[in-house]
Parts: structure tokens; sequence; C-alpha cells
């Protein structure tokens, strides 16, 4: 029978190793073949991004800048390129030498009648009506005037005849552009101004006018404005209704106290 001794000394255990580098570990002294994934203590390999050098920063800006200073440059001469070319073939080039223009029309100037009258072809007393009178129409006096007979009871010459008037020779063939009449105060005569080239007192003569203008409010100072281009040596002055005579209750007369005429003398241009 063996003798008691000393107990044996306790066996030490090797020491833990340090968990492997790619995240397996060890247990019991060795290795395990078969590390539990987990997740990542690092950078994701693949991802990181290295920050270029300072150096190598400062060439890539340069490029870029360079690049963008070139197509700015570019784009700046095509856009000019593109506008002389418009300003160069686009526009309609101007013809030379004078436009022709139509000729001028004549310019209006004062006429003076040579000579005045009475025109009464529908007159039953010899076809005239106070036509010694009628030189104070174109005498340039405001005190004097001619004027037609008085008629009683009915403005259009007492139901006796269509009409009267006062005829002026322009002493050649004008065109009539404007004609001023003065009338007497008291409203209204029907008047129409007339053209001709005949100053015989006849109803024939009388169809042979050409009316340019007229007006059915004559009293006082009207002015007639003519556009028409007939032409004719006689200013017809031609009454259709008389103005009941001032200061009467049943008389009409009608006055012309005076008459300024414009135009131009046919066949002359201004």
């Amino acid at each position: 029978m063996p003798l008691p001794g000393p107990a044996p000394a306790a066996r030490s255990l090797p020491a833990a190793r340090p968990p492997a580098a790619d995240g397996a570990f060890s247990g019991g002294g060795f290795t395990n073949p078969y590390p539990t994934a987990g997740p990542p203590t690092g950078p994701v390999r693949g991802r990181a991004y290295r920050k270029p050098p300072a150096r190598e920063r400062s060439m890539t800006t340069r490029l870029l800048v360079g690049a963008l200073i070139v197509i700015v440059l570019a784009a700046i001469g095509v856009a000019g390129y593109s506008i002389s070319h418009s300003l160069g073939h686009g526009s309609t080039p101007k013809a030379s030498g004078k436009i022709p223009t139509a000729p001028a029309a004549a310019a209006a100037v004062l006429l003076k009648p040579t000579g005045a009258n009475s025109f009464d072809p529908l007159g039953s007393d010899g076809g005239d009506e106070n036509g010694n009178d009628a030189k104070y129409a174109i005498d340039a006096s405001p005190s004097t005037f001619w004027h037609t007979d008085f008629y009683d009871g009915y403005p259009v010459f007492g139901n006796l005849k269509k009409g009267t008037g006062l005829i002026l020779d322009m002493g050649k063939t004008v065109r009539l552009s404007q004609l001023v009449v003065q009338f007497g105060v008291t409203c209204c005569a029907h008047v129409d101004i007339e053209i001709g080239n005949d100053a015989q007192s006849s109803a024939a003569t009388l169809a042979t006018f050409t009316q340019v203008a007229s007006s059915n409010a004559a009293a006082s100072s009207v002015t007639f404005n003519v556009t028409s281009k007939t032409t004719g040596r006689y200013v017809l002055i031609w009454i259709t209704y008389l103005p009941r005579l001032a200061g009467t209750a049943n008389e009409y007369q009608a006055q012309i106290y005076n008459v300024i005429a414009r135009g131009s003398v046919a066949g002359q241009s201004g």
C-alpha cells in the first residue's frame, strides 16, 4: 500500500488567446474553424473614399476651370456670329434712289370774284332778283349786302318758285376748296353751293351746275368745305328756303353780306 505523499500540484490551464484577427475566436487553446459572422468593426472594403492629396486636387480644379472657360468662350463666339449673320443677311436691303411721289395737289389760295349777279331762272320777273345789289356781296364791307325779294306767308318763296340765287364770276376756271358766306342773323336758310360754266339765267343752265356743298341751317357766318374735284368758272349760291325777315311776323327774305372763296385755278399746281 503506497504511502501518502504530497498532493500533486494543480495543473495550470493555458492562457486564453486573443480573438483571431478575422473575427474568429479561440476556445480551449484551439482556433475555432467556424467563426461566427458579426458586424464589421472597420471600414467596409470597396466603399472607402480616398481624399486626394492637395497637389492632385489643385491640378483637377485647374483643368475643370479651364474647360469651363473654353465652353463659355465658345458659346459667346457662336452667339456673336449668329447676331452678325442675322444683321447682315436677314434684313431687306434699302432700295437706292428716290421713291417716286404723286404730284402735289394744288394749294388753296384766295380766289377773288370778278363779278356777281342775281340768278333767278325760275322767277316770273325776267330772271332778275335785285341784281343791281349783287356787287355788295363781294365788296368786303360788313355793312352792305345783297338780298332776295321778301315773300309773304311761306318760306319757300311764297310757293311761287323753288329757289333763287347769287352767282359769282371767278374770271377763270377754278376748283373750289372752301366758301365762307356771311348771311343775315336770322335762321335758317337752306343753301346749295354749285359750280358751272354758264351764267345765263335759265332753267336749262341751272341743270348744268354741279352741287359741291350744302347747309340747311345757314345763318350768320357759314363755312362750306368742298372736297369735290369739280371745276368751273361760276360759283352759284342757290337758296331753296328763306329765313324769316327780322322784325316781321310773316315775311321771308335771305341776305348775303360777304363771300370769301378759296381754292385753286384749274391746271395749276401748288
